[in-house]
């Protein structure tokens, strides 16, 4: 990949376009794109999913996805008043009646 086409892949993505569609613009195939950006994290910025600051990434393979700590536990905290899927279950074991909340799977009304 010559220096041309890394600056046209980042700008593009820097205009919020996915690898997808960089590759049919570009021809250049989708996954050398996605290795390009794998290996140079720093120019595929992640913003902080509360506040919308970059998220610098550190030398994890783990992705951050908040820029600390305070962020993420507003988020998690709102995640709380998000509406949720209840569903109506009875107890495999005991047969008691239960409520699942967004586990469609879940099978026993408790541990016990």
């Amino acid at each position: 990949m010559t220096e041309q086409q890394k600056k046209v892949i980042l700008r593009l993505r820097k205009h919020g376009l996915s690898y997808a569609d960089i590759s049919n613009i570009t021809g250049i195939s989708v996954s050398t794109i996605k290795a390009h950006f794998y290996r140079h994290k720093q120019l595929d910025a992640i913003r902080c999913k509360l506040c919308g600051k970059i998220v610098p990434q550190g030398d994890s393979i783990r992705e951050k996805h908040f820029c600390d700590s305070r962020c993420y536990g507003r988020w998690w905290r709102s995640q709380a008043e998000r509406p949720r899927t209840v569903y109506e279950k009875e107890c495999a074991f005991c047969g008691k009646p239960f409520k699942a909340v967004s586990k469609k799977q879940q099978k026993y009304c408790s541990r016990a």
